[in-house]
């Protein structure tokens, strides 16, 4: 089974990642935090960190599929690095062209869908999470505070949903669910 954990920053991608990991799933890191690190380095172009992602993120697709890695948990999707690109990126891909990536790599491999689950992980609205845990993190870049962070999230995560409705073939299912701490058991929750 492949499962893409998908949501806005702080909702709990990296920790679920980690979790699925220990349950023998083999484990797909975010690509944008190996990025970012690169772009500190003077090696990579700030503007071009969400198109190296989205390919990054194709290229760890592709090898789980080469490789034939039947349980593989993934830190975002593809469709996450397609909504970052067309929100805060200055390079767009257009809806048709990411539908034809899609369209290409399910006939590579010979598939109905990409990803078995893809799971949207809400935004928490408890303000004392977000302000402890969200914002003292200093790789996360989006939202001051508290109501900021709520509102960007939100308009990213209503992108999402709209988008993936757009998109043929891209998940067998699209689960939306809360987070934590709104959601305390949130490995069952992806899993029932």
């Amino acid at each position: 089974m492949k499962i893409a954990l998908c949501g806005f920053e702080g909702v709990g991608k990296s920790f679920l990642t980690e979790e699925f990991h220990k349950k023998d799933f083999f484990k797909v890191k975010e690509s944008a935090r190996f990025l970012i690190n690169l772009k500190n380095s003077g090696w990579l172009d700030k503007n071009n960190l969400s198109m190296s992602a989205f390919i990054s993120n194709l290229k760890s697709l592709e090898t789980t599929y080469d490789n034939n890695i039947e349980n593989a948990i993934f830190d975002r999707s593809i469709l996450d690095d397609f909504v970052y690109l067309n929100i805060y990126g200055n390079q767009k891909i257009e809806l048709k062209t990411f539908q034809k990536i899609v369209d290409n790599f399910k006939e590579k491999h010979n598939c109905d869908y990409i990803y078995d689950k893809i799971i949207l992980l809400k935004h928490s609205k408890d303000a004392n999470h977000i302000k402890k845990n969200v914002l003292t993190d200093k790789e996360r870049i989006y939202g001051k505070d508290v109501d900021q962070y709520k509102e960007v999230s939100h308009a990213w995560e209503k992108k999402f949903l709209k988008s993936s409705k757009k998109i043929k073939g891209l998940t067998k299912e699209l689960k939306v669910i809360e987070s934590y701490p709104d959601n305390v058991d949130l490995i069952k929750s992806i899993l029932g």
